[in-house]
């Protein structure tokens, strides 16, 4: 238990500083809430949640190796992911106008675009990857490798599922209502400034 305490504990709090800083994630778990209601977040939430399984898993795995060892592989993602995110980026400009409907999205597409926002953003596997490297011992047990991967998806879970209940709440829905041309459109080009940071950076 002592094992698990000293690995554990500092990789939840090194994890939750990467969770609170705002990111795709967040701004496509409160859009969807203010725009169409606490369901629709949560849906979104939890295509997010299986998406950081997928690159915590990776992450776990050493895709970090794998994409040191193939850069053409690394180059790839990267440009797939920052393209999506300048596409769902001008996507929600176009659409600034548009008049908010609680509860008009499937349940469906809200779960695929938070799959495929937190699928585009190739840089958590290699967050993760660092972020194991680091914590974990080199001979680690499967239950602590097991204990890892369930600590941050469980805390990533939790803090967009948080974010999608407030950001649901009547007064922030009618906040919402009142700016959304503006707020459609400020979030539009935060999209974009994600794509396009992702496809710069080495």
């Amino acid at each position: 238990m002592g094992e698990y305490a000293g690995v554990l504990g500092p990789l939840a709090a090194v994890w939750l500083i990467g969770v609170l800083t705002p990111g795709p994630n967040f701004f496509v778990t409160m859009h969807m809430a203010a725009r169409h209601g606490r369901a629709a977040a949560l849906t979104t939430v939890a295509g997010i949640a299986v998406g950081l399984s997928f690159w915590a898993l990776a992450g776990l795995l050493g895709i970090k190796v794998l994409f040191a060892t193939v850069p053409l592989a690394a180059l790839a993602v990267k440009l797939a992911g920052a393209a999506y995110l300048i596409w769902m980026g001008i996507r929600m400009w176009r659409s600034a106008g548009a008049v908010a409907v609680p509860g008009g999205i499937s349940p469906t597409s809200a779960f695929r675009l938070g799959l495929l926002t937190n699928l585009a953003n190739a840089k958590t596997a290699a967050f993760a990857a660092s972020l194991f490297a680091v914590a974990l011992p080199p001979h680690a047990s499967p239950g602590l490798f097991a204990a890892a991967f369930f600590t941050i998806v469980a805390m990533s879970t939790l803090w967009y599922g948080f974010c999608g209940v407030v950001g649901s709440r009547g007064a922030v829905m009618r906040l919402y209502n009142r700016f959304q041309t503006w707020l459609m459109r400020v979030a539009g080009a935060v999209f974009v400034g994600f794509g396009v940071k992702l496809a710069i950076e080495r």
